[in-house]
């Protein structure tokens, strides 16, 4: 990777679900409707354009901008309601130690 690009380059990782190159992706902040037509896999200095990913991968993609830490892209128009998870709370515990 070019070090003079460093900060044009925003990192994700696939949560859920199957990315495709092309696809329409809702920019959950701002509501805008995005493709991303150039991500790629990044991979010490090289990179290669890849045409789908799965959750768990991370992916390199042009930043102009558009994108800051912590920002959510998906693929429906709302996207809190199929990522956000409700646990069972016989599954949350709080433990004290002592010593």
């Amino acid at each position: 990777m070019n070090p003079k690009h460093r900060d044009s380059v925003a990192f994700l990782r696939i949560c859920s679900g199957r990315f495709e190159r092309g696809m329409d992706l809702v920019h959950a902040q701002s509501g805008k409707m995005m493709k991303l037509l150039r991500p790629y896999r990044p991979f010490a200095n090289e990179r290669e354009i890849i045409d789908e990913a799965f959750a768990g991968d991370v992916l390199g993609i042009p930043n102009n901008g558009d994108f800051a830490i912590g920002d959510s892209l998906s693929g429906s128009a709302d996207p809190l309601s199929r990522h956000c998870r409700a646990f069972s709370l016989s599954i949350l515990h709080c433990y004290e130690i002592q010593i």
